[in-house]
């Protein structure tokens, strides 16, 4: 398991933002990743220099889902909802349509 600082990674390459989950072995989407990912997509979105942001899985998978570790115990960090409300909002936006219909648009 990552260490929560290094759960989510963010890195931005000319106008593509990139989230990396980072929690081997299969990128369980425990607490620790939930929140960077909550993080990541808010700053990144924010950037007004980029058209796209990509979340990719570092290593064999994308994610395999929920972290078993976390079954049965109480909820901790955001629900996985939270993470893609920040999408929500923007998916609804002009902006993100264009950049989604032209991705070779310039900012």
């Amino acid at each position: 398991m990552a260490k929560d600082q290094d759960a989510v990674l963010t890195t931005v390459e000319g106008n593509i933002g990139l989230i990396a989950i980072n929690n081997a072995p299969v990128n369980a989407l425990g607490a620790a990743v939930r929140l960077g990912l909550q993080s990541a997509i808010k700053t990144l979105s924010d950037n007004p220099e980029l058209n796209v942001i990509a979340i990719y899985g570092e290593g064999r998978c994308l994610s395999a889902g929920a972290d078993i570790r976390e079954f049965g115990k109480a909820p901790i960090g955001p629900p996985f909802a939270g993470c893609s409300r920040r999408h929500r909002e923007l998916s609804g936006s002009r902006d993100f349509r264009r950049a989604w219909s032209n991705p070779g648009r310039r900012a």
